[in-house]
């Protein structure tokens, strides 16, 4: 029985119901995403006023029909195929986002769809209350099962859905509730097959597809591995669908890399990837392929396939080994067998510049992946840098905020020095809870003995990032964040790592001031309080005070105070309301060249007002003024007085035509008139300039009426009066034709005096004037039309 669809006034007040229900975003809710167009079309069915975004219109609307969401998505290919909300879409103007069951409702009465749902996700953006975002584009994850060769097999997976800032360890989490899933529902199905048979005790033991025991097999789930793709990372692969096994390489899934963030590896759209590889009969399914256990069994004088600076593969011999700067790993001393020692290097052994010898140095990879290195993540690119400590940060995720701050204090020689030298080691104060325990110190000291020991051309901030994102999580993010904030961060966690006292006095007695002493006596006794909790290296070279003075307007009393600060000192910058505009004065009077003017207005003023200031500093009548923005040599825009200035960009070429003619006639209508090349309609040259039609008595126009003030605008930019070649025109040397804005309307010759074309004034068009073959010499002669006022200086 089919549910009757209920009124629009009743579909109105269950929405609104279930608005006041679910409209509070919290973590793990689940929204919607609704096709705009669709939505608004239901609002004025309905009249539902629930929506603040949206109000009805007086007059009720027809049925919206079913909901279309397919203009919002489209499918990414690969592998795998994935869907996603195309990115060139707005909210508020291509999309909506409701409350699952506010979309659940709708769906239900109107049918249609496909449903697009997203989780809510709590943000720590480093305001005082963490914030909920729906996180609009979810990493797609395709877990993959390994056939019974090891290979993957693409038409047995599960995909999953995770946030950015989700780890691999949460991907593996994944991994082990799917072997679970999978293993209860084989077991299910089963059971349900054997029913009525005399040992279904087998298949709770487990069974084969043919029904056989699959006896002595390790089907536990906490016995799997995961492998991820690896590629070149200046290799481009073109996506296609079914890229099979030979497009796609993998490594193992260090354990170094489980608390690393999924947003951060910067992944091309589409789905990622995810091999689960179980044992069989105490063996994994998958064999060991440029990663695993081969790695771990690495020794002195090993040969590994090692690729160099240059991208090449080549035979190499491992010299030593000693632990990674990231705990649990491993890294190896190569030497390239044949060649100069001075090529020798460090390269962790999870490294894709390693592989086993044989393998690589005959041949080159490829992936349909474009950027999913975990060495380049964790290590950089090694090599020697042209100059010392002048080392490049790899961006993990958008951490330019991040890179930035880092190497301006890379570029601190004392602090440089100091941590170079590893000094600070001997002072990292574990007690102190303010510190960090030293965390930041250490992790910030290791960071710059990489950049300084010019074994890397870019580095690969990794242990730093985790540091700042465990102690600060609104850091622990992909996301952009304040460089101040984060500097002011480094440097407090620095001071207090560093800090050399290990218990904190404290002196509850003000520092009092009875106006007698100097400035410099009053001071040196608020720094020695300051110091009684806090004494450090960074203190002594980046600390000091804040003077202020306060005297009682009455009394007279004067009152000193010197606070202490960090090296971030807070300059505000100089802000004010007014702008300074750039405006290019055409006048009526051709005989005048078009002036450069620079006004000053408010920039929450109206066109009303920037007209007043141009008319005063051009010598024109305000209300004579059309303000537009030229680009390209066309006109792109014409402001109404009521348009806000602040909507005008500081880049933005801003032209101001004086058209006496628009305070003479009642009806009027402006046309662009722009400058062509002969034969073309691409080539624009020149500054336009702007016709006034006078529509009071018709809004058809004859050429012949506006044939002269054609020619008296475009005047100024006849050098010689040369006909174009072939042209009926006898006394200019250019054509001209009114067209259209848009359609495909043949233009009309307005110089044709046998045709006399006539045009409909209020349709969006242009006057188009073709001029002939111009030296380029008339060209300069033609762009040297504006002089500069004195306003705008050199």
């Amino acid at each position: 029985m089919e549910n009757k669809m209920p009124t629009p006034e009743k579909q109105a007040a269950e929405i609104k119901d279930a608005l006041k229900e679910h409209n509070k975003m919290e973590e793990g809710t689940t929204w919607c995403y609704l096709n705009l167009k669709w939505f608004r079309l239901w609002i004025e069915y309905s009249q539902c006023d629930g929506f603040w975004d949206f109000k009805p219109k007086e007059n009720e609307g027809a049925p919206p029909g079913p909901i279309d969401n397919n203009p919002l998505l489209h499918t990414l290919m690969g592998p795998v195929r994935s869907v996603e909300i195309r990115r060139d879409l707005q909210n508020l103007k291509d999309y909506y986002c409701l409350p699952e069951a506010v979309y659940d409702l709708l769906q239900a009465w109107h049918g249609g769809g496909p449903k697009i749902a997203r989780k809510a996700r709590t943000h720590n953006t480093g305001v005082v209350e963490p914030e909920v975002k729906v996180v609009k584009y979810p990493l797609t994850t395709a877990f993959l099962q390994c056939d019974a060769e090891g290979k993957p097999d693409f038409k047995n997976y599960t995909k999953r859905e995770f946030a950015p800032a989700d780890t691999f360890q949460t991907l593996k989490d994944a991994a082990k509730d799917i072997l679970d899933e999978k293993k209860v529902s084989s077991a299910v199905d089963k059971l349900n097959l054997e029913e009525g048979k005399e040992e279904p005790s087998k298949t709770e033991a487990g069974e084969g597809e043919n029904g056989e025991e699959a006896e002595g097999k390790d089907t536990t789930n906490t016995d799997f591995r995961i492998w991820i793709p690896i590629i070149e990372e200046e290799e481009v692969v073109e996506e296609k669908e079914g890229d099979d096994e030979k497009e796609v390489k993998w490594q193992l899934l260090a354990e170094a890399q489980l608390m690393m963030e999924l947003g951060s590896m910067n992944l091309k759209p589409g789905a990622l990837l995810v091999l689960v590889d179980k044992k069989v009969d105490g063996k994994w399914s998958r064999a060991e392929e440029g990663g695993g256990d081969w790695r771990a069994s690495l020794k002195v004088d090993s040969k590994v396939d090692a690729k160099d600076t240059v991208h090449k593969w080549l035979i190499a011999t491992v010299k030593e080994i000693k632990d990674g700067e990231v705990p649990g790993t491993k890294e190896v001393f190569i030497h390239y067998d044949n060649h100069a020692t001075r090529w020798d290097e460090w390269i962790p052994t999870s490294s894709d510049r390693l592989a086993k010898a044989n393998t690589k140095s005959k041949e080159e990879r490829s992936s349909y992946y474009s950027s999913y290195s975990s060495s380049s993540y964790y290590s950089g690119s090694e090599g020697t840098p042209k100059h010392e400590g002048i080392v490049g940060l790899r961006n993990l995720g958008n951490t330019c905020f991040m890179n930035s701050t880092l190497q301006c204090m890379n570029q601190t020689p004392w602090l440089v020095d100091f941590l170079v030298k590893k000094n600070h080691l001997s002072m990292i104060n574990r007690d102190n809870p303010m510190g960090h325990r030293g965390r930041i110190a250490e992790e910030f000291g290791l960071l710059v003995g990489k950049i300084w020991g010019n074994k890397h051309t870019v580095v690969a901030p990794t242990g730093f990032k985790q540091a700042i994102g465990e102690f600060a999580p609104q850091f622990s993010g992909y996301s952009q964040q304040d460089s101040q904030e984060l500097l002011s961060f480094l440097v407090d966690g620095l001071h207090e790592g560093l800090n050399r006292l290990k218990e904190k006095k404290y002196d509850p007695n003000p520092l009092e001031d009875d106006g007698k002493v100097s400035d410099a006596v009053l001071a040196k006794k608020a720094w020695a309080k300051h110091k009684l909790r806090n004494d450090s290296v960074i203190l002594d070279n980046m600390g000091g005070m804040f003077r202020s003075k306060i005297t009682c307007p009455k009394c007279k009393t004067t009152q000193r105070k010197f606070d202490p600060f960090l090296l971030n000192i807070p300059v505000p910058l100089p802000s004010s309301d007014n702008k300074q505009q750039t405006v290019t004065v055409v006048y009526d009077d051709t005989s005048k060249k078009p002036l450069k003017i620079k006004v000053e207005v408010s920039k929450h003023g109206e066109i009303s007002e920037l007209k007043s200031a141009i008319g005063k500093v051009g010598g024109v009548e305000a209300k004579n003024l059309i303000i537009a923005e030229v680009f390209g040599n066309k006109i792109y825009k014409q402001y109404k007085p009521n348009d806000g200035v602040g909507g005008i960009l500081d880049n933005d070429v801003i032209y101001a035509f004086e058209c006496p003619k628009i305070s003479e006639v009642k009806e009027w209508v402006s046309l662009p008139i722009q400058h062509f090349h002969e034969s073309s309609y691409e080539s624009v040259f020149g500054s336009p300039r702007v016709l006034i039609v006078d529509t009071s008595a018709s809004e058809t126009v004859g050429a012949a009426q506006v044939r002269n003030e054609i020619k008296r605008i475009v005047k100024p930019f006849v050098k010689e009066n040369k006909p174009p070649e072939g042209s009926n025109v006898k006394d200019v040397p250019y054509t001209c034709f009114w067209k259209p804005s848009w359609g495909s309307d043949d233009p009309l010759d307005m110089f044709d005096e046998e045709k006399e074309a006539k045009f409909d004034a209020k349709e969006r068009a242009i006057i188009k004037c073709m001029w002939g073959k111009l030296s380029e010499k008339d060209e300069t002669y033609q762009k040297e039309l504006v002089v500069d006022h004195s306003s705008v200086g050199g």
